[in-house]
C-alpha cells in the first residue's frame, strides 16, 4: 500500500505543481491581458476624445461652410445689385456725357456770337467816337459861323447906324 501511496503522492505534488505553474502563467497571461485591456481602454478613451473633439470641430466646419455659402449667395446678391447700379450709373453717364457736349456747344455758338457782338459793339464805338469828333468839330464851326455871324450882324448894325 505504501509502495504505491508515494509514487502517487510524488506524481500529484508533480502534477500539483504542474498545476500550479500552469496557474501561475494562468495568472501572469492574465496580468498581461488585464494590462493590454486596461491600456486598451485608455487608448479607447482617448480615440473616443479624439472622436468626439473631431465630431464638434467637423460640427464647427460645416456651420462655417453653411455660413460661407450664405455669405457667398449674399455676396452674389449684393455682385448683382453693384452691376444693375454700376449699369445705371453707366446710363446716367452717357446721359451727362451727351448733355455735357450739348452744353458746350450751346456755350461756344453763345461766345461767338457775344464775340460777333464785341465786334460789332467795338466798330459802332469807332464810329461813335468819329461822330463825337465831327460833332465837336461841326460845333466849333457852328459856334465860329455863330460869332462870325455875330461879328457880321453888329458890322450891319454899325453899318445901319452910320448910314
Amino acid at each position: 500500500m505504501f509502495s504505491s501511496f508515494y509514487p502517487t503522492i510524488i506524481g500529484l505534488i508533480h502534477d500539483m505543481s504542474d498545476l500550479e505553474a500552469g496557474y501561475t502563467k494562468l495568472a501572469d497571461i492574465r496580468s498581461a491581458w488585464k494590462n493590454m485591456v486596461a491600456a486598451a481602454d485608455v487608448e479607447k478613451a482617448v480615440v473616443l476624445e479624439q472622436l468626439k473633439s473631431a465630431a464638434e470641430r467637423e460640427a464647427k466646419l460645416k456651420e462655417e461652410v453653411f455660413q460661407l455659402i450664405d455669405a457667398f449667395i449674399s455676396s452674389g446678391a449684393e455682385l448683382k445689385s453693384a452691376h444693375g447700379t454700376i449699369s445705371a450709373l453707366d446710363v446716367q453717364v452717357k446721359s451727362k456725357r451727351h448733355s455735357l457736349h450739348r452744353l458746350r456747344r450751346e456755350r461756344d455758338g453763345c461766345i461767338e456770337e457775344l464775340k460777333a457782338e464785341r465786334r460789332h459793339h467795338r466798330a459802332n464805338l469807332e464810329r461813335l467816337a468819329l461822330a463825337e469828333e465831327e460833332l465837336s468839330s461841326a460845333q466849333a464851326d457852328t459856334d465860329l459861323a455863330k460869332a462870325e455871324a455875330e461879328s457880321a450882324k453888329e458890322a450891319l448894325d454899325r453899318a445901319v447906324k452910320d448910314f
